[in-house]
């Protein structure tokens, strides 16, 4: 019996001659930990942490942190101020790249949970976002880890879907702490 052999990270199965039905190998299957590199040389998952702190209660944080993530994905409750329900999908695209997601958890007023697929063909990055608020002495500490894989053709593109990515996370940051400063001034009269 000869077996053809394809290299790990080829898509195509093994095919054993002399049966008619494909399968992989047990070596196929072998996969490197999350966060180190195969042999093709690409990591397979990527991870972001990013903090700051904000002086404000929990809820108030939540609240602001909500009306942030809401623009762009679920719009039309961002009057209301309310998240949707756990489950929830979304879709929106701007420009070539479509924001495909949902809404995996929902913990009020600490925790937050959004799973995403950024396509803008031929690329494809599949984001998950997790958003935690925990209170300190002066305000509260918003930390955001993320964890992002890029497909083939996106891994091509590594060092610029990183760099698009962390700008983003700032950017969430900085329009979370604006959105903050807008919420306290409406509620001091």
């Amino acid at each position: 019996m000869i077996l053809t052999a394809n290299r790990p990270c080829d898509p195509e199965p093994v095919k054993f001659r002399g049966f008619d039905r494909y399968c992989h190998s047990w070596i196929d299957r072998r996969r490197p930990k999350l966060g180190q590199p195969d042999e093709c040389g690409s990591t397979l998952v990527r991870r972001k942490k990013i903090e700051c702190t904000l002086e404000g209660a929990v809820n108030e944080v939540f609240e602001s942190l909500g009306v942030t993530l809401a623009f762009r994905r679920w719009q039309p409750l961002v009057e209301t101020a309310l998240l949707p329900p756990a489950g929830c999908r979304y879709e929106y695209q701007t420009g070539s790249v479509r924001r495909i997601g949902r809404i995996v958890e929902i913990i009020r007023p600490v925790r937050l949970t959004l799973k995403e697929i950024l396509h803008d063909p031929p690329c494809r990055v599949f984001l998950t976002m997790r958003w935690r608020i925990e209170p300190v002495a002066l305000g509260c500490v918003v930390r955001l880890a993320a964890e992002y894989q890029l497909n083939h053709a996106a891994t091509l593109r590594n060092r610029h879907w990183d760099r698009r990515l962390t700008a983003y996370f700032q950017r969430q940051l900085s329009f979370l702490n604006r959105n903050l400063t807008q919420f306290r001034e409406e509620n001091v009269i």
